[in-house]
């Protein structure tokens, strides 16, 4: 049995790393799941409309923010007022 071998030992890296695996993406995969339910119990057409895509792209910017905020502790509070907006 061998020891795992850790490339980042930076604990701010490592927590963003976390938060997006933990917290965006899971949090993308929900709205994906809610986009996709809308559209099918409806018996329209799985196909993503203009306010679908509005959303997702509103969710992306989000996780770019929430990580930048992470990278640039300076800016952190404009980052997440901007990220809470989107």
């Amino acid at each position: 049995m061998g020891a795992a071998i850790v490339l980042i030992q930076d604990p701010l890296i490592i927590a963003t790393a976390q938060h997006i695996w933990m917290a965006d993406a899971m949090g993308l995969m929900t709205l994906a799941i809610m986009t996709r339910v809308r559209f099918g119990h409806t018996g329209r057409e799985i196909q993503a409309d203009g306010l679908t895509t509005a959303l997702y792209t509103a969710g992306i910017i989000t996780v770019v923010l929430r990580v930048a905020a992470g990278l640039m502790p300076y800016f952190m509070l404009t980052l997440y007022v901007f990220s809470a907006i989107f």
